[in-house]
């Protein structure tokens, strides 16, 4: 019994008891409030996983439904353009490569008219980072 009365002793005093509860009630209540708002938020949450291969869409579908919802960035849709323009280009290129590949080994009607090879030839010349000048887009709207 004197161990227990020691111990009750030695506590600082009675009256910081009460606010050192009532502060952690306070602070436990703040808490379980914080908890309870970003469960909420969660709730509201949906959550997307997109599958697919390199260069498949997922990130201009992403971008697409931040533009909608109107939270879509100024510096975001620049570094998009840059990038959407250097992509025409190179499946432009891929595709003046593949209409060969597929002619030659699949004898599929793919060639490009005669006229039209040497653009086809220059396309394949193009070297990255490509730059969609407005002659370049002509020639890819004439290959088309």
């Amino acid at each position: 019994m004197k161990k227990l009365a020691c111990f009750f002793s030695s506590n600082n005093s009675a009256n910081q008891q009460p606010n050192k509860v009532a502060e952690e009630v306070k602070d436990s209540k703040e808490i379980d409030s914080q908890m309870k708002a970003e469960r909420e938020k969660q709730k509201k949450t949906i959550r997307i996983l997109l599958l697919g291969p390199g260069d498949s869409g997922k990130t201009t579908i992403l971008k697409q439904m931040k533009k909608i919802h109107n939270s879509h960035d100024e510096a975001d849709a620049r570094n998009m353009t840059e990038y959407i323009r250097d992509a025409v280009v190179g499946y432009m290129k891929m595709l003046c490569y593949q209409s060969k590949v597929l002619h030659d080994q699949h004898d599929e009607k793919t060639l490009v008219s005669s006229e039209l090879e040497e653009m086809r030839l220059e396309f394949l010349q193009l070297q990255s980072p490509y730059d969609l000048t407005v002659d370049t887009s002509e020639r890819i709207r004439t290959l088309w």
